[in-house]
């Protein structure tokens, strides 16, 4: 029996007044790697309504800049996500970084009755 693979992609960016950039670095800001992820791994958990359990592997090969947009093409098959993380620089596809991870078996959490859930992130 296989399995199938599904396919799907989602964007965001990363404004450049977010508080992680101004020191990071001062003068060329950079959005840092961690924040990065944080968006991919929301993304991901969001679009599959099931939370990453495991991250198994990320490379990244450029940096993303402040207030750039992104897309994060991916491809699922059962528990297994790779992703691919590229935006367009003078118009050429920029691969950003790619990885994948291993989702968990139950649907993603929801906050407690009463309790607002805070950016979605998963760092805070």
């Amino acid at each position: 029996m296989s399995v199938r693979s599904r396919t799907f992609e989602f964007r965001f960016s990363i404004p450049a007044a977010h508080p992680a950039l101004p020191g990071h670095f001062p003068g060329h800001p950079i959005v840092p790697g961690a924040l990065l992820l944080d968006h991919v791994l929301t993304g991901l958990a969001a679009a599959l309504n099931r939370p990453v359990a495991v991250l198994q592997k990320v490379k990244f090969a450029a940096p993303l800049l402040p207030d750039e947009s992104v897309t994060v093409a991916c491809e699922a098959t059962g528990d297994q996500v790779m992703f691919s993380v590229q935006t367009r620089r003078g118009g050429i596809l920029t691969t950003l970084a790619n990885g994948n991870v291993h989702l968990a078996h139950c649907s993603a959490p929801t906050a407690p009755p009463g309790i607002a859930p805070a950016s979605g992130g998963f760092l805070e």
